[in-house]
């Protein structure tokens, strides 16, 4: 089970004015466009965009439209890779790998990167839920035109960057919880690392039903103390922690900050939590050290 991952790279000078309110080593987008570092790299409404690190390629959606900034070329400017993409949620495989919301949904549209791009129908968790939905979207996505050929040939060759180690996965922790919350104990209490940093992300709430849910807190080893993951508080007791959400956080290398994709919710780490809401951005990604 994969929470999140730590994303370097090497920052690069903005030349918009950044929003004072966003770190200038964040990646965001919204209703308006797509910044890294401070740079309006893309105008216009993007609806989800997913950072490949090891390859330094950023892939959004802007409407039916699938793009990607190399952020290896010193223009960074987007190139159209497909059009008429009919799903919100879809991913990008072959010479790079990324997805956006494709677990929890029917069907998603995948982007095969090779010698001959082309686009298939990739099925989620609610995929059978309502066939004729199915259907109808697994049609219009074999309707998906591929019009970056020409760039995806010119990067078949592209070499990636060594990712960071992943940190050994700690030990369960002995927490009391209630059987209408935990449906299966041997998941409630499985521990994941935040990051880079001192702390855990703990499953505190597994149940089932058309698929399964989780909720986790975040929980200090060293004091053996909870906390909310997503709203401000001090670190106490288990009851008294906010339960949010299990996968998606993504911490800052250097400074201790971290955010959940798909909402607009930063927050720090330390004895004593903050969180601010970037709405309507929505971070993606962490571009290098903090200033």
């Amino acid at each position: 089970m994969r929470f999140l991952a730590a994303l370097p790279l090497l920052l690069f000078a903005a030349n918009a004015a950044a929003d004072p309110a966003i770190p200038t080593n964040l990646a965001v987008y919204g209703p308006s466009g797509l910044q890294l570092a401070g740079a309006t790299l893309f105008k216009g409404p993007v609806d989800g965009a997913e950072y490949d690190a090891a390859h330094e390629l950023i892939w959004f959606k802007s409407k039916d439209t699938l793009q990607v900034i190399d952020l290896r070329d010193a223009a960074k400017k987007p190139v159209v890779i497909a059009k008429k993409v009919p799903t919100d949620s879809w991913a990008v495989s072959g010479l790079s790998e990324a997805q956006h919301n494709t677990d929890y949904t029917n069907i998603f549209t995948i982007i095969h990167l090779d010698k001959k791009p082309y686009a298939e129908a990739g099925q989620g968790a609610y995929m059978e839920v309502d066939g004729e939905s199915d259907a109808r979207l697994t049609k219009k996505v074999d309707k998906v035109k591929i019009v970056g050929t020409k760039w995806v040939k010119a990067q078949l060759g592209r070499i990636a960057v060594e990712e960071p180690k992943e940190r050994a996965e700690p030990p369960k922790v002995a927490i009391k919880v209630s059987p209408d919350d935990c449906e299966d104990e041997e998941i409630c209490g499985t521990a994941q690392w935040l990051g880079g940093s001192p702390y855990q992300l703990l499953i505190v709430e597994h149940t089932c039903g058309d698929a399964c849910h989780q909720a986790c807190v975040l929980y200090d080893p060293k004091s053996k103390q909870f906390a909310s993951p997503l709203t401000a508080a001090t670190w106490g007791a288990l009851d008294k922690a906010e339960k949010g959400g299990c996968e998606g956080y993504m911490v800052e290398p250097n400074n201790g900050r971290y955010f959940a994709k798909d909402t607009g919710t930063l927050c720090t780490l330390g004895a004593k939590s903050t969180c601010s809401d970037l709405s309507p951005w929505l971070p993606f990604a962490w571009v290098g050290a903090s200033k």
